[in-house]
């Protein structure tokens, strides 16, 4: 594991509104395999998709934002470079799946002391900074945005979960080790219809151009850069 810090942040005083100890795990290590394209970079609303996630958190108040990187590395911290975050390498990243990755991050955040951990992957970037307080605002030890029964990113998970994912061996990913550990999960309603849309192929992507466009009101998310 190497870890890399990106852009200096001062203290301010976001630790009233996202609690202390609040970190945010973005897993994008991944090989975009069903997509056309190198997907975490991809545009969305004027930005590449994972830059998009990482401000959102970083305008929540989260101040440790942890992004895990594999193929493509310095493309992602280059995209990153003027950011407060903090860059932990999967150096298996074509032979892991996100599970791995994101128990990378998890492991990073637990070390710097974090007392809850939010996790979400890159393509999964639409998500808003109400959501992110509706989480931190529930209670439990797992707590997932949810919608007309469908849950969403990012989940949020306090220090002893997140602590008893660690060992688990990542079969079924997430949903799975969350399940075996016997961690109970709260469901928090929003109506973010963001956290709910990812992209693993490019009709994925496609729709969530369109939700991005309906949530902008402006009709385009920016032309889309050679990957």
């Amino acid at each position: 594991m190497t870890v890399m810090t990106g852009a200096k942040h001062e203290e301010d005083s976001r630790t009233a509104v996202c609690g202390v100890g609040t970190a945010a795990v973005i897993t994008a290590a991944g090989l975009s395999s069903r997509m056309n394209g190198f997907k975490q970079l991809l545009p969305v609303q004027g930005e590449p998709m994972l830059r998009h996630g990482v401000r959102t958190f970083l305008r929540a108040g989260i101040r440790e934002v942890i992004v895990v990187t594999g193929f493509r590395a310095a493309d992602c911290r280059e995209a990153l470079r003027d950011l407060p975050v903090r860059f932990v390498h999967n150096p298996e990243y074509a032979s892991t799946q996100m599970f791995e990755s994101a128990c990378l991050g998890l492991r990073a955040a637990l070390d710097r002391g974090a007392q809850a951990v939010f996790v979400c992957p890159a393509d999964v970037p639409l998500f808003r900074e109400e959501t992110i307080h509706a989480l931190l605002a529930g209670d439990g030890p797992v707590r997932i945005p949810s919608k007309n029964g469908r849950g969403g990113h990012p989940v949020l998970m306090e220090r002893a979960a997140a602590s008893r994912l660690l060992t688990d061996s990542g079969e079924g990913g997430m949903k799975g080790a969350i399940r075996r550990a016997g961690l109970p999960v709260t469901y928090i309603p929003v109506t973010d219809e963001g956290a709910f849309h990812d992209a693993d192929t490019r009709g994925d992507y496609d729709e969530m151009l369109r939700t991005a466009a309906d949530c902008s009101g402006s009709g385009k998310a920016g032309k889309e850069p050679a990957t």
